[in-house]
């Protein structure tokens, strides 16, 4: 681990970028280290609330707010346009964990590996991930097993009032959502008071990374963020369902209000 760490760190501009967010969210929590980067990088990020309460609930309630992800720079944008609070957490590649020892109390790793079928093809980034920075191989079972307790864990991060960020998606147009959506909704069941809120991000593409060279990021557009009207989780979802409906009616749902 030390030495696949030492890779990653010692990477052109990325090395230090890494060094400057393990500082940025040490001294002011992740969402700030996201803002940091966004104003560095010179990025411009818009954001649109459907509601005018939206932004309260965000900030003081407990919350599962879901989102697409497309590439990476997404999940820069959506942390830096959420109001600040201590209690949240990303539910995010387990690839990630360990890359910054800061950053990962804020982090929910969910094992994905064994979705991917043997010679299908992964994104650059992903291919590129493993290649800097060696993450925890495990068998299928091994990886259920560890995604079970992952949403046993944000469960309980909600029920005690916190704000899960979660991006259910497939990365693919069209693609059923993970069936982790579902199992989440079930596990926190009808807790009054959990609200569910849908982002969407727009403006982000695989050249994102150009947004770290001066010369170039002018010419990438701004980044849009809109948020929806939040919906009490009571109301929306039956926890007596199976997640594999819970996840459809989600994924229909939010599919539909994109549009």
């Amino acid at each position: 681990m030390a030495h696949t760490k030492e890779k990653i760190h010692h990477l052109p501009i990325i090395g230090p970028l890494l060094s400057r967010l393990e500082q940025d969210v040490a001294q002011a929590g992740i969402q700030e280290a996201m803002r940091k980067i966004a104003s560095r990088t010179r990025t411009k990020i818009h954001v649109r609330h459907d509601q005018d309460d939206t932004v309260t609930i965000l900030q003081k309630h407990p919350v599962v707010l879901v989102a697409n992800h497309p590439f990476e720079a997404e999940t820069i944008a959506l942390l830096a346009a959420l109001p600040s609070r201590e209690d949240i957490f990303v539910i995010t590649n387990a690839s990630f964990i360990n890359i910054s020892r800061n950053l990962n109390k804020y982090l929910i790793p969910v094992y994905i590996r064994h979705h991917y079928k043997e010679g299908t093809m992964r994104l650059l980034s992903g291919r590129f991930l493993d290649y800097v920075h060696t993450s925890e191989k495990l068998l299928p079972d091994q990886e259920h097993m560890r995604n079970i307790e992952s949403i046993r864990l944000a469960s309980e991060k909600v029920q005690k009032g916190g704000m899960i960020v979660m991006y259910p998606d497939r990365r693919g147009v069209g693609q059923q959502w993970f069936p982790g959506i579902g199992h989440l909704m079930q596990n926190i069941g009808v807790k009054k008071g959990v609200y569910y809120i849908k982002a969407h991000i727009k403006g982000v593409s695989g050249a994102d990374y150009l947004r770290l060279f001066p010369g170039i990021r002018r010419f990438l557009p701004p980044i849009y963020v809109r948020f929806s009207s939040p919906k009490r989780l009571v109301d929306i979802v039956d926890s007596k369902d199976d997640a594999k409906k819970i996840t459809t009616y989600l994924h229909h749902d939010y599919l539909q209000w994109v549009q």
